[in-house]
């Protein structure tokens, strides 16, 4: 039997994963011949779930299957999809089958690849392999390993979108250096751990080594500061009166409810974050003169950085004499060339320190996501006003908020020489961001669009990765230029069009002419304060725009990763649109 590849990542991309699985397995397909990374993640689950089913009979025969298949399937990805979610998540998946199969060396290699596969994109994933890397290491005996492993992440609470994580690391290394004999090590890490509300609940061991109240309350250790005695103070007091009958459970559930009540205020966030970094003696920021404020951001994605220089510039406009440094991942700080009275530092390069800031505002634990999380669909602010809320700055001073990128002189001639070299013969040149990150908001009709451009004007066609399928007279790849290079060419184009993506907020930023094109996400919020960019979408003819829905979570009227509402928009309502930017441009 042949594979229908369609059914079948419509079957993968809805979670059937069991259905997946026996359909590979009863086809004659070879499974190195499937590309589809949603197959692929879908077949390594079947077969996870397959050689897990309650059936003791035919146990030995599936988990000696899955053992063969495992690794063919993992190949297949890594082969194929380097980098994608669907690697790691496969890779973290197996892991774990292969720690209930007690084979803890495969398990330790598949999370070293999952980490690997992770790194620098999908920083969550990263962090939890290395939690599970640790945790393995452990069941091996091998303790230091486990705390090298971990070492990266334990004086870097500010990398961690989940806090809870964070406080699993901490508590995690915090084990291994007990086993290693570093009880001195220990305890200070359960301190620490007591120095924020949102993980001072994970200090219960604190309390049982303390052996008492008045211990903790004289405990003298560079992380036990009034304010880490103060939060534990509630919870030592808990541990005592809790086994009182009767009352107990009633009061050890009042302090668990006030400490959750605490950890959910929104105005705590910055400070809570600070208060989990390791102390430091301040020596070198005091010699600036006033400590700076730091704000942090421990991933992408391009367009959310762009949309957080409106917050930056702002928050240093009002801080004149305090220095604002802005820590983000090595990759994206050329972005942010030229941003002025901003410090940019890469955020992994070293540790960042309590005493060292007056302040600090933690943009990895991204307040957008959850703010658009729990107002969708009906969502009032704009990404940058939400950034700009979080560094305590509830509008701007003057005028619109006003995101930031620049061309330097040497990029842009750069770029002059490139669109001359092409010999464009006067034509207009149009710039299409073929492809959004996540691809539920591509628009599926630009080869149609591409090709009735080209006969007028020069097309230039960005994305990264190699393009192909669009050899026409009058239309140019740009694919394998650096970002900044491709952004120089970008800034020329007379007219610009794009999904929902990074291309958009550079087009924003420099004030270019954008046709921007819409569908699960909300136009009216993400281009508001671009006045540059006019936007398309279907709300007229489909009424769910925008549900605001992910990349994994299905459109309600395909019932797969397709959005109708993108499909929807006609390619002659965005050309009019096209020719009436190039009247007035």
């Amino acid at each position: 039997m042949t594979l229908d590849i369609k059914t079948t990542e419509k079957l993968a991309y809805n979670g059937d994963n069991r259905y997946v699985y026996q359909y590979i397995k009863t086809s004659d397909v070879e499974l190195s011949s499937i590309d589809s990374k949603y197959i692929l993640l879908a077949y390594v689950r079947g077969l996870i779930e397959n050689a897990t089913c309650e059936d003791a009979h035919t146990l030995e025969a599936r988990t000696a299957r899955a053992l063969r298949l495992l690794p063919v399937a993992l190949d297949g990805l890594l082969a194929k999809h380097p980098g994608q979610i669907e690697t790691v998540l496969a890779h973290v998946d197996s892991a774990n089958y292969f720690s209930r199969q007690k084979l803890f060396e495969q398990a330790l290699e598949a999370l070293g690849k999952a980490k690997s596969q992770a790194a620098g994109r999908f920083p969550e994933w990263e962090q939890r392999a290395s939690l599970d890397m640790a945790a393995t290491a452990l069941q091996l005996g091998e303790p230091g390993k486990a705390a090298d492993i971990l070492a990266h992440y334990v004086d870097r609470p500010y990398l961690f979108a989940d806090k809870s994580l964070f406080a699993d690391v901490v508590h995690r290394y915090a084990e291994a250096e007990l086993h290693s004999g570093n009880a001195d090590v220990f305890m200070r890490l359960q301190w620490r751990l007591a120095s924020s509300i949102r993980t001072v609940t994970r200090a219960q061991k604190l309390i049982i080594a303390s052996r008492g109240v008045l211990p903790i309350l004289t405990a003298r250790n560079a992380e036990a500061t009034p304010a880490a005695k103060l939060l534990i103070f509630p919870l030592c007091c808990a541990s005592i009166l809790g086994k009182l009958p009767l009352v107990g459970p009633w009061i050890t559930r009042a302090v668990g409810f006030g400490y959750r009540a605490l950890g959910f205020s929104s105005n705590r966030v910055g400070r809570d974050t600070l208060a989990m970094l390791s102390k430091g003696d301040g020596q070198g920021a005091k010699a600036e003169g006033r400590l700076p404020i730091l704000v942090t951001r421990a991933m992408g994605g391009i367009g959310d950085i762009l949309m957080m220089t409106a917050g930056l510039t702002e928050l240093q406009a009002r801080n004149p004499a305090r220095p604002v440094h802005f820590a983000v991942p090595g990759q994206f700080k050329p972005l942010l060339k030229g941003l002025p009275g901003i410090t940019v530092t890469d955020i992994n390069e070293r540790v960042f320190r309590r005493d060292d800031y007056s302040a600090l505002y933690d943009l990895t634990t991204c307040p957008a996501s959850r703010i658009e999380g729990l107002t969708a669909p009906d969502v009032k602010l704009s990404r940058i006003e939400i950034f700009g809320k979080a560094m305590g700055i509830k509008g701007p001073s003057g005028g619109d908020w006003k995101t930031y990128y620049h061309v330097t002189q040497e990029e842009s001639d750069a770029a002059k020489r490139f669109v001359s070299s092409v010999g464009t013969n006067c034509r207009k040149r149009i710039g299409i961001q073929l492809h959004s990150d996540e691809r539920y908001r591509d628009y599926p009709h630009f080869a149609d669009l591409i090709r009735i451009l080209s006969r007028k004007h020069s097309v230039f066609l960005f994305h990264n990765k190699p393009i192909t399928g669009f050899e026409l007279e009058n239309v140019h790849p740009i694919d394998d230029r650096p970002l900044r290079e491709a952004l120089a060419i970008f800034s020329l184009c007379d007219v610009v069009i794009c999904p929902d993506s990074s291309f958009l907020h550079v087009a924003g930023a420099l004030g270019i002419p954008c046709v921007a094109l819409f569908g699960p996400t909300s136009a009216e919020q993400r281009t508001k304060h671009y006045p540059s960019v006019d936007y398309i979408d279907a709300s007229d003819t489909i009424r769910c725009v925008p549900c605001w829905r992910n990349e994994y979570s299905p459109c309600t009227l395909s019932g797969t990763k397709e959005s109708q509402c993108m499909k929807a928009i006609r390619v002659e309502d965005i050309l009019k649109m096209v020719e009436s930017k190039l009247t007035n441009c």
